[in-house]
């Protein structure tokens, strides 16, 4: 898709939320935007209720893998990034005492790896462009011994 002004956007996480809404936003800015998610059926719901000009492709934030396949289509399909919007990411909401390795790994790899090898890839195809990492930390404190979130 060429856009109206001659720039690109990435948008992870961008099925539900803050970035189906951001994605919607700079596609009507005139972007060519490709959005990312992992869940079956928000990709599907994106892919019905998007405009179609909107690419939505299926890319594990964590995974190494999809990085650079996800910039392998930034680079084919627009040969350049403006803007990269890493909005994906996890949060489970547990006691800390109930936060266990896996669950910690998860949040690892997501928020802090996925992060990481996106803004790599990004970089590289978006030497001059706009990354913008929307990171939220969820720690909320019920009282002396009780705190929510990683």
């Amino acid at each position: 898709m060429k856009a109206q002004n001659g720039r690109a956007a990435l948008i992870t996480g961008g099925t539900t939320g803050i970035g189906l809404a951001t994605a919607r936003l700079f596609h009507e800015q005139g972007y060519a935007v490709l959005i990312t998610g992992a869940n079956p059926e928000t990709l599907e719901a994106a892919r019905r209720n998007l405009p179609s000009e909107i690419i939505v492709l299926r890319a594990d934030t964590w995974s190494l893998e999809d990085a650079a396949h996800v910039a392998s289509e930034i680079e084919q399909r627009f040969s350049r990034l403006d803007v990269a919007f890493l909005n994906a990411g996890v949060g489970r909401m547990l006691p800390i005492e109930a936060t266990d390795e896996p669950t910690f790994d998860e949040h690892f790899a997501v928020n802090v790896k996925g992060t990481v090898f996106h803004t790599a890839e990004g970089t590289a195809a978006a030497p001059r462009g706009q990354l913008c990492h929307l990171q939220q930390l969820p720690v909320h404190r019920e009282g002396p011994d009780q705190f929510l979130g990683l």
